[in-house]
């Protein structure tokens, strides 16, 4: 079976060809050792989950990069950046449901291959 893992934000397919996500989550902790060979840390919580995002866009399709970039840097009314329902498999399957952009979204072109190669991240955001 064949299934091509589609990416949606609020509804909207983001576009790319061979996507790849992957889901992260980060788990913070300090060194407490100081000078010892101990090993000993300090819990400093855990992070929100992130989708990292990669995937190709043929030149001929420039339209679907500005889109991404247009969705990247979109605020919401009071200013703050907008935050998107994700739909995919494996956001679904972690429970990661509303997010912001973070990080660098770029799109370096593909030599040999007329696309850019598009990566950015996804970070959870949980309502308080």
């Amino acid at each position: 079976m064949t299934s091509n893992p589609t990416l949606a934000l609020n509804g909207e397919a983001i576009l790319l060809k061979n996507m790849r996500v992957t889901v992260s989550q980060q788990f913070q902790d300090k060194d407490q050792s100081g000078q010892t060979s101990a090993t000993t840390k300090s819990e400093q919580g855990i992070k929100g989950k992130e989708l990292r995002v990669s995937g190709e866009i043929p030149y001929k399709n420039p339209e679907i990069l500005r889109r991404i970039f247009e969705l990247a840097s979109a605020t919401d009314t009071s200013g703050q950046r907008q935050k998107y329902r994700v739909a995919h498999e494996a956001a679904r399957a972690v429970n990661f449901r509303e997010a912001i952009f973070t990080g660098t979204l770029d799109a370096p072109p593909q030599d040999g291959r007329m696309s850019w190669l598009v990566t950015f991240t996804l970070t959870e955001h949980i309502s308080t």
